[in-house]
């Protein structure tokens, strides 16, 4: 039986001092890549910050080894909920094993209702093959992914094969520019009709901006910056560039860069939604040796 198993996971200024870190201001972007591509392994992302007010507002927090290797993301902040001002909290620790992220635990401390488990599993060429969703000591879901010219172009479940229920296209520049899902069609009172299906595609746009560095760009299945919510799926994660719109809901995403081509700030904007406060994030970086 055709399945579409989407696990969707929640991955649930006021003045702050970078002490030992270097901030990078707003300037314009370098024209040449290739020197920002040399130097983007010598920054982490270090923090990641969003003010609205002192009732509202995010810090993501970054913890990285003696090896660089990320082991922690630390969000804190304040929210408005129920017309009361209240802390917000999220502990995102990961677990390594030959080097690669083999298990990833996300705490939620704020409503204490979206914890659970991340476990990877890697083929003996490093690719990320499988992701297990663990709670309370039960796997409540799994994917695997399909590669091809290293490339991750479908994703799977153990019910379905390779491209059955999706495919997902790249372009030259190795960027994530359509997901094709393969869905039953609804009659007119909602309701799938037995042995029809249609194909829906998810569209999406970059800049030829650099990503900031987290050092887990090979870890598609984990999203660490914040603020992106989960509607563009992989794409951002699996793609060389920022991307800059989901064209099916006119989200977008603008990054602004440094003289060496790394972003340092972002904004997003939903389509005919006007917000008092732009949805703006600052980045702070570290230099590593």
């Amino acid at each position: 039986m055709l399945t579409n198993r989407n696990i969707k996971l929640k991955v649930i200024a006021m003045t702050i001092s970078f002490l030992g870190v270097i901030i990078f201001v707003s300037c314009d972007r370098n024209n040449n890549l290739n020197t920002g591509n040399s130097l983007r392994n010598n920054y982490l992302v270090d923090k990641i910050f969003r003010f609205e007010g002192s009732s509202h507002y995010k810090l993501a927090e970054y913890f990285y080894d003696t090896d660089n290797k990320l082991i922690k993301r630390l969000v804190t902040g304040k929210m408005i909920e129920n017309n009361q001002v209240r802390d917000l909290k999220y502990i995102d620790e990961f677990e390594y094993e030959n080097g690669f992220v083999s298990k990833i635990r996300i705490q939620d401390s704020t409503h204490f209702l979206y914890s659970y488990d991340i476990h990877l599993f890697y083929d003996s060429q490093n690719n990320l093959v499988r992701q297990e969703i663990w709670k309370n000591a039960s796997m409540i879901g799994q994917r695997n992914f399909h590669y091809e010219n290293n490339h991750m172009v479908s994703i799977y479940d153990n019910d379905t094969d390779p491209f059955e229920t999706n495919t997902i296209i790249y372009n030259d520049l190795g960027n994530v520019i359509k997901h094709i899902y393969i869905v039953p069609k609804l009659s007119d009172s909602g309701q799938p009709i037995e042995g029809e299906y249609k194909e829906v595609e998810y569209l999406y746009e970059y800049d030829n901006g650099l990503r900031p560095n987290f050092g887990i760009d090979y870890l598609f299945v984990y999203d660490p910056l914040i603020g992106m919510g989960t509607e563009t799926g992989f794409a951002r994660e699996l793609s060389h560039n920022n991307l800059t719109k989901y064209v099916n809901s006119g989200t977008t995403w603008t990054f602004t860069y440094n003289e060496i081509g790394l972003p340092t700030q972002y904004e997003m904007k939903w389509e005919g939604v006007e917000t008092l406060i732009p949805m703006i994030f600052e980045i702070a970086y570290k230099r590593i040796e």
